[in-house]
């Protein structure tokens, strides 16, 4: 961040509300700047969890469930990666599914918030706990639960709370992802995969659909994303992130392999 901007936003500390600040901070924010915010878990974590279900025949060379999702969003500077991939991405999909709304977007700052309880957005959750929280809870559409800087760190009242009831999830299941074949499973059965890794700067700044094999080491923070496909032919996984549109191509990315059965390890589907 240049110094003017550094500059600008320690004045901004100094007279404005914490909700303010995060406006602010959007604004301020340069685009290579990239937050994260998962808290990552393990398969020993989570050994008291179910299961998901399998995929019966042959899986196919392909598959893409990106139009079954909403688009791309961007959490710009807060910690609610996890949110991005369980709430807005996945819980849309699976309320889609359920035939609540062809075009339905649910609230990331919804389970983000209640996870957090940080006026800054800046702290890390999981997403076996937000999981639960859609499962217990549920969950509003985004339009009722606005994502920007001035809802951050804001609880849902009680009529909020009532009417998230109706976008409850089933369930939820975790699996082993270190096998490419039992993520393949969920996707070619029409579900799309909640996952964690950790990052680096190569990672950060890609800027094509070109397939990524972690030319560095993936030594950054914990960031959590959503597997939406796979092509055999690239040997690779199709996620979507939550970095907006202008990160890797149009927000989404390729990663081989090689790469997930050496950085991803959990997998989490809806029910």
């Amino acid at each position: 961040m240049k110094l003017a901007k550094k500059l600008k936003l320690a004045k901004l500390k100094l007279t404005m509300k914490p909700a303010l600040l995060l406006a602010a901070a959007f604004l301020l924010l340069p685009a290579a700047a990239r937050a994260q915010g998962a808290i990552i878990e393990t398969m020993e974590d989570l050994k008291n969890r179910p299961e998901p279900q399998g995929f019966r025949g042959a899986l196919p060379a392909q598959v893409s469930l990106a139009a079954t999702l909403p688009p791309p969003g961007n959490q710009n500077p807060t910690g609610s990666c996890v949110s991005w991939a369980a709430t807005y991405a996945a819980a849309s999909q699976a309320a889609r599914r359920a035939g609540l709304g062809s075009s339905l977007k649910l609230s990331p700052s919804f389970t983000y918030n209640q996870m957090s309880r940080d006026p800054y957005c800046r702290l890390g959750t999981t997403a076996s706990k937000t999981l639960d929280l859609l499962r217990d809870v549920g969950v509003l559409p985004i339009e009722e639960y606005a994502f920007d800087g001035g809802w951050c760190g804001r609880l849902p009242t009680a009529a909020e709370l009532q009417r998230a009831a109706k976008y409850k999830i089933k369930g939820w299941s975790r699996f082993d992802a270190t096998n490419i074949e039992a993520v393949k499973a969920q996707l070619a059965r029409g579900v799309p995969v909640i996952f964690d890794t950790r990052t680096n700067a190569d990672f950060k700044a890609l800027k094509s659909d070109a397939v990524f094999d972690a030319p560095g080491a993936m030594n950054g923070g914990g960031h959590t994303m959503i597997a939406v496909g796979y092509d055999d032919a690239r040997q690779a996984i199709r996620i979507q992130n939550s970095w907006g549109r202008k990160w890797a191509d149009g927000g989404y990315a390729w990663l081989s392999y090689n790469f997930w059965t050496h950085n991803v390890h959990v997998g989490y589907v809806i029910d």
